[in-house]
């Protein structure tokens, strides 16, 4: 998420040159302009949100595994009962 929001204020900071160097001599023009600034806009909102997110999923992540490297084990176990089957994850030795 941390690239993407980075790819996206790339581009709305490249679609920032095309509205500086766009004309504004008739109304299409500014129509035209208009239509740029929203487009670079969008991005940059999108762009704001997705790096806000890799962030916050950053941190979370990093805060997972700060907490689980006193963990010793964790086992997956497939299991199977009468509605299905299914996965238990087991925690042994941790802060769980």
């Amino acid at each position: 998420m941390l690239l993407i929001g980075f790819g996206l204020w790339s581009s709305a900071s490249s679609l920032q040159g095309e509205i500086n160097d766009h004309p504004t001599d008739t109304v299409d023009d500014f129509n035209d302009l208009r239509a740029i600034e929203d487009k670079a806009q969008g991005r940059a909102i999108a762009g704001d949100l997705m790096v806000l997110g890799g962030l916050a999923l950053g941190g979370a992540g990093g805060w997972i595994l700060w907490k689980d490297h006193k963990a010793q084990r964790m086992s997956v176990t497939p299991t199977v009962d009468d509605k299905g089957a299914g996965v238990t994850f087991t925690f042994v030795g941790g802060p769980w």
